[in-house]
């Protein structure tokens, strides 16, 4: 087999010839890009581990807990608790499952039914729709703004004695538009009201604009906090972050595991096995790459957002909304918008939603790949 082994990846290789890929520069339409090399050296090294169970791979588990403890300290919280996990989705439904039952607790119900609330914005992430079917809660859904940010007055308007929860979301992922979580934090102080903050997207991007709005920690009606290692930070996939200002807003969803081979027997994700290689490249990208790193990273992808903005509107694209972090909605000229297939089989990736064309900035996107679609784009402009 050892021998054969080149001439089986080479076969791999041809079954996988329709996927795309990240190091073409061609993906525009993803929130997600290939890791640098030293953190593939590092997610392959340990392949092995399994963050799912801390009686084997007890330094795994601890490794979690540093990762969780340096977001808190970066989202202004050191002493916030919570676990890595999958991605945006899972931590989404552990942070809203979280909030049920610290609802049911604290009104002292043995269950819940369709009628209790949890109130979003439209332009929710698909992942809060899952978590409501799940958690058979129901969705009140608000309108959004024209820079597509939830109007926070009509969130207060909707409140009533069975509202569980308030979304808000800290870098859309069509719009890349960003709530008000200021006011949102205070509409929850007042209701006394969970609220959870989906910054899958924003959360390693928002930090580093010119002029930041609060989103995390800082602000005290922020109950739970979703952000994805493996988008902005370039962490590998699988691994997001779901984190509580305090851990024991999450005791109402322990699980144990009682056939484990020792007393670390407490679940508090969806998931059971989990990869510990991909938290484990998270804590190296933290600890030895740094925030510094990161800074430089979303600098250049703020960069390269704001020429692909420009470069755009040249050609009769209309960008909508503030355009703040690294992802444009723009509706398409009608000359360019009927060649979307000729784009897709030239190999462009290039997000839609409705009229809508949507372009992802990864940090991993170069100038030169944005100068060839803008190039593809003036073909018979």
């Amino acid at each position: 087999m050892r021998e054969k082994i080149d001439e089986i990846i080479e076969f791999l290789k041809s079954e996988l010839a329709e996927d795309c890929s990240y190091y073409s520069g061609k993906v525009f339409g993803s929130m997600s890009s290939y890791p640098d090399d030293d953190v593939v050296r590092v997610f392959a090294e340990f392949i092995e581990k399994n963050a799912g169970d801390a009686n084997i791979f007890a330094g795994t588990a601890k490794i979690e807990n540093k990762v969780i403890n340096l977001l808190g300290t970066f989202f202004n919280n050191p002493t916030a608790g919570g676990n890595c996990v999958s991605g945006g989705s899972e931590a989404n439904v552990v942070g809203l499952w979280a909030a049920r039952n610290f609802f049911k607790e604290k009104k002292n119900l043995p269950f819940l039914n369709e009628e209790y609330e949890i109130i979003v914005p439209e332009t929710r992430h698909t992942s809060i729709a899952k978590a409501a079917d799940l958690l058979n809660l129901k969705l009140v859904e608000v309108p959004v703004n024209n820079d597509f940010e939830v109007e926070a007055k009509i969130v207060e308007e909707k409140i009533s004695e069975k509202t569980i929860a308030i979304v808000g979301i800290a870098g859309n992922t069509v719009y890349g538009s960003i709530d008000n979580i200021e006011d949102l934090s205070i509409i929850a102080l007042n209701n006394n009201c969970w609220l959870h903050v989906d910054a899958a997207f924003g959360g390693f991007a928002i930090p580093f604009l010119k002029n930041p709005p609060k989103f995390d920690f800082i602000l005290e009606g922020v109950k739970s906090l979703v952000a994805d290692p493996h988008k902005n930070l370039g962490s590998p996939i699988p691994n997001g972050c779901i984190l509580f200002r305090d851990l024991d807003y999450s005791k109402h969803i322990i699980h144990h595991l009682p056939y484990f081979s020792g007393k670390k027997t407490e679940n508090r994700t969806i998931i059971g096995t989990k990869s510990g290689a991909a938290i484990i490249a998270t804590y190296y990208i933290l600890n030895f790459k740094g925030i510094d790193w990161l800074k430089k990273r979303m600098k250049s992808a703020f960069e390269n957002k704001d020429y692909l903005k420009q470069r755009l509107e040249e050609l009769g694209f209309e960008v909508l909304g503030k355009a703040q972090l690294n992802v444009l909605a723009a509706k398409p000229p009608d000359n360019i918008r009927k060649r979307r297939n000729e784009l897709f089989k030239k190999g462009w990736r290039i997000g839609k939603y409705g009229d809508l064309w949507r372009f992802v900035v990864m940090p991993t996107i170069r100038r030169e790949n944005i100068n060839e679609l803008i190039s593809v784009l003036e073909e018979n402009f």
